[in-house]
């Protein structure tokens, strides 16, 4: 995505900032989870029935309360953005 108010970040920066967060270290050490930059994906297409699925995955609501929106108000006010 480029850069702009609303993402304010590269992709390396945002792994930067989970790589540097405490909680997240325990999840790295743990091999709960890894990270990777990947290219933006707007869309799954497909045009005939070649066995593809494209499925929502539901997270627990304390994950998919997560706001990068209210992220980076929070940053701005600690002066971080």
């Amino acid at each position: 995505m480029p850069i702009d108010d609303k993402n304010p970040f590269t992709p390396t920066e945002v792994m930067d900032l989970f790589i540097a967060d405490d909680e997240c270290q325990k999840w790295f050490s743990e091999a709960m989870m890894a990270m990777m930059v990947i290219p933006n994906i707007e869309g799954v297409y497909y045009g005939r029935d070649v066995g593809y699925n494209v499925e929502q995955i539901e997270v627990p609501i304390d994950i998919a309360a997560i706001s990068a929106t209210k992220i980076r108000e929070q940053l701005k006010i600690e002066g971080k953005l």
